[in-house]
């Protein structure tokens, strides 16, 4: 992956991350949505969640 590519990916987590502070209630915009479900969910949701980050376990969903 692309130092790049690698760089927005982690941008957009971080501002995911963020976002999930300020209310549980929040609604995540369906594109940043998409992207982590495409891109992120992979590696980063379950009980093998790399670097001990999962996206799955936040109060919200990612679902279609």
């Amino acid at each position: 992956m692309s130092r790049t590519v690698f760089s927005l990916l982690q941008g957009a987590c971080l501002l995911l991350l963020l976002s999930a502070t300020q209310s549980a209630d929040a609604e995540i915009p369906e594109p940043l949505s998409k992207l982590i479900r495409q891109t992120c969910l992979e590696c980063h949701a379950g009980e093998t969640a790399e670097g001990e980050l999962d996206l799955a376990s936040l109060p919200f969903t990612l679902d279609d």
